[in-house]
């Protein structure tokens, strides 16, 4: 099941931000990590920063909307992660688009 969160900050990482990821579960890459070109392109980030959610199971990305699902409601946001879906209402992602 889904069970891998990636984060990508945008620059360099903050005590506050490493602090708060610490006890997260979420995998938080520094911007200096020797692979993170490459993790971008398969996870086709668009923006920074970003929190990708992955099936671990198959490895497809459920959401790359984590950041805001997280910012939203983190409860509702890991359920429905589990159900495979982005966590964040549809009319905040329209918001956020546009």
């Amino acid at each position: 099941g889904v069970g891998q969160c990636v984060g990508i900050p945008y620059e360099p990482t903050t005590e506050d931000v490493a602090r708060f990821f610490a006890g997260s579960g979420i995998a938080w890459l520094s911007p200096d990590h020797p692979n993170l070109a490459a993790i971008k392109t398969v996870l086709t980030v668009q923006a920074l920063p970003v929190v990708v959610v992955v099936n671990n199971d198959d490895g497809q990305v459920v959401t790359e909307w984590g950041r805001d699902a997280i910012e939203y409601d983190p409860v509702m946001a890991v359920d429905a992660w589990r159900r495979g879906e982005s966590g964040v209402p549809l009319g905040r992602r329209l918001c956020c688009i546009s």
